[in-house]
């Protein structure tokens, strides 16, 4: 007589168990693909409808603002998700993308999106400041012709009651707003534009000129933001450590 399986012909309970919720376990799965589907579709579409409406509150001359801000979404070493913005300038002569250090710091993927749909490279790596809260990104093809216009950015402090606006993505989506600098200091200035979460990052331009006199990267009590001056933001740039690409 052959050996065989002693459960040959027979069913286990747990067996049986799957057995009997196998139907069951393909329509929670059907139905969390569907979901998943119909929740990335909302998201896509309250993304556009933002983006548009931010893009036609911009007059043509600052459209190079929207261009130029890009959403910033990492996954962080512990698995957490956050967003943040970031924005291409000009230093020195060469396009640089610049974001918050807390926005990147202890990441294990970056990514970027634009508001205006354009196709945008991946992120290799990054660098943060050692004496402000600035990081760069850095694209997985330098030089890439998809990379947004550069902001330019200002060498001299603003002065306060300047009239300043932003674009930026409170919670993943597109928005924009304008107000004025209350407050300025050699490295830090407060302006009365709202800023809530995922702000961080935005680029502060002056209402004449365009040129960026700041980098929003805290809120004050009052949902004030607060920026790095433009003369700090140059330094910080001259500090950075070493590329970082994950955990």
């Amino acid at each position: 007589m052959e050996a065989g399986d002693d459960l040959d012909g027979f069913l286990t309970p747990t067996r049986r168990l799957v057995r009997r919720a196998l139907p069951v376990i393909g329509v929670v799965v059907a139905l969390t693909m569907v979901l998943t589907l119909g929740q990335g579709l909302i998201d896509t579409w309250l993304f556009g409808r933002a983006g548009d409406r931010v893009e036609a509150e911009l007059e043509a001359a600052d459209r190079a603002l929207a261009r130029s801000v890009l959403l910033v979404r990492t996954v962080g070493c512990d698995g957490r998700r956050s967003s943040g913005t970031a924005f291409v300038t000009d230093v020195g002569g060469g396009a640089v993308l610049v974001t918050n250090r807390h926005v990147v710091e202890g990441a294990a993927i970056v990514g970027l999106r634009s508001l205006t749909g354009d196709s945008v490279p991946l992120v290799s790596s990054w660098r943060l400041s050692e004496v402000a809260d600035v990081a760069t990104l850095a694209l997985t093809v330098a030089g890439d012709p998809r990379l947004p216009p550069p902001l330019p950015l200002a060498d001299e402090l603003v002065q306060p009651r300047t009239e300043v606006r932003t674009v930026g993505f409170p919670s993943a989506l597109p928005f924009s707003t304008s107000g004025t600098v209350v407050e300025v200091s050699r490295t830090r200035l407060t302006a009365d534009v709202r800023t809530e979460p995922g702000a961080s990052g935005s680029p502060l331009l002056a209402a004449e000129g365009g040129q960026v006199v700041g980098q929003i990267f805290a809120r004050t009590g009052a949902d004030r933001g607060v920026a790095t001056t433009s003369p700090a933001l140059r330094g910080a740039l001259d500090a950075l450590g070493p590329a970082i690409s994950g955990c």
